[in-house]
């Protein structure tokens, strides 16, 4: 069964009134179909990363945007590194500029950093080998507004705003992924 963030959902001006409604609905759909498989799409962030943190050990769910994009982008990359003839553990030297920081950017950016903490790499370090990008520039720890997700990978040594161009010229990046909807 999918759900998705219609119109509709987008109306309301609380987040508990959010939440509640599909605390009722994954509870009907639990009720009516005990081994249903909910699928979340198109959920905005950090809704999208709120939902699969509180349901994901208690329903049989998955989002799409997070961890199915995450997985084909964490495939490529490392398919990149065998066919450059490097180990998977070197994940941790890439530099990685993505343009995009909804769901499903952030979504392929944390399941990179899994990887590279997998690998051996600490969360500090794999957290600072990504260079985050949305319509606004590069994400530094001077903006404001960003939620809990996006300050992860906020950078403190780049200006913030900096545009793809001149992140692409500072960073050099060995990995670039485009992953916004916006224009």
């Amino acid at each position: 069964f999918a759900v998705s963030q219609s119109d509709n959902m987008k109306c309301f001006s609380q987040d508990n009134e959010f939440f509640s409604l599909v605390d009722e609905m994954m509870i009907a759909f639990r009720h009516r179909w005990p081994n249903v498989l909910v699928q979340f799409e198109d959920f905005s962030n950090p809704h999208a990363f709120q939902l699969l943190d509180k349901y994901r050990n208690r329903h049989l769910c998955f989002n799409d945007d997070i961890q199915s994009t995450g997985a084909i982008a964490l495939s490529g990359v490392l398919a990149s590194l065998k066919a450059r003839g490097k180990r998977f553990s070197d994940i941790g030297e890439e530099r990685i500029v993505c343009v995009g920081a909804g769901s499903a950017g952030l979504g392929v950016c944390e399941t990179l950093v899994k990887c590279m903490v997998d690998e051996g790499c600490s969360p500090d370090q794999a957290y600072s080998r990504f260079y985050i990008l949305d319509q606004h520039g590069l994400f530094s720890a001077g903006r404001s507004g960003m939620d809990a997700g996006q300050a992860r990978f906020a950078r403190r040594d780049l200006p913030e705003g900096m545009s793809l161009e001149n992140v692409v010229k500072e960073v050099k990046p060995t990995v670039l992924l485009g992953l916004s909807g916006a224009g």
